[in-house]
């Protein structure tokens, strides 16, 4: 599973080269370009989308099992950030969010509840839980053992991309000001993880399949993604989807 990234310093000059990384649980990534510019990037996209983006990954190299446990995660992660962006845009306060998040963080059906809350009393609506039958999935494949095939990972990437894709395009759209805030907040706790901020520094801030919300109204289709990520692998010329 790789992050493929470009050098920023050739893309000015049309090169498109793109360089695999190993991904990194503090969002920098350095290295060095066939050119010989020394590159370190920060990451924009936050947990779930990376999260989506290796279990994409995952479903394109044929890690049908891992796939789904990783959409599953990028889900939980998600209702994380949905639950903290409404908290910033109720003007929580720091401390009471971290007090309350540690009273759930090891407990995944505590995060679910708060979830479930949240979005009921921010939208009035019914939250978007994943279908029992997604359920019964995921866990035979984590407590069972369970092996499954292309067409199951495929259709559980689906159900997690149909579930996070509209929420989160309504959650940004009414609340821009605390997504703002929280988009802000990410850039600089990653710059405060590195240590400071390198004179080559650069951020990659392309949108991962799952939260392209500013550009497309409609989820993803992972299957058609996948069959393109195919192609390209291949050499195939790319074909519209």
């Amino acid at each position: 599973m790789r992050l493929f990234l470009p050098c920023p310093t050739c893309a000015k000059d049309s090169d498109g080269t793109a360089y695999g990384l190993p991904f990194s649980e503090s969002n920098i990534y350095s290295f060095r370009c066939h050119r010989g510019h020394e590159i370190t990037v920060g990451l924009v996209a936050v947990r779930f989308e990376v999260l989506f983006e290796i279990g994409m990954q995952a479903l394109v190299d044929g890690y049908y099992r891992e796939a789904v446990m990783t959409f599953s995660t990028a889900l939980e992660r998600f209702y994380e950030f949905y639950v903290r962006l409404i908290w910033e845009a109720r003007g929580i306060d720091a401390a009471t969010r971290k007090d309350l998040w540690g009273q759930v963080a090891k407990q995944s059906e505590r995060q679910l509840g708060l979830f479930a809350a949240t979005f009921l009393l921010d939208t009035g609506q019914m939250p978007p839980l994943l279908p029992q039958t997604m359920v019964s999935l995921r866990n035979d494949l984590v407590h069972k053992g369970d092996i499954t095939d292309q067409a199951s990972a495929t259709t559980f990437g689906q159900v997690v991309a149909d579930l996070v894709h509209p929420a989160l395009h309504e959650a940004v759209g009414k609340h821009k000001e605390a997504a703002a805030t929280m988009h802000r907040q990410h850039c600089e706790n990653v710059l405060a993880a590195h240590g400071r901020r390198p004179a080559d520094f650069a951020w990659w801030a392309e949108a991962f399949p799952v939260s392209r919300v500013r550009a497309d109204k409609d989820p993803i289709n992972v299957a058609a993604e996948v069959q393109r990520r195919v192609r390209r692998d291949r050499g195939e010329k790319p074909q519209p989807i």
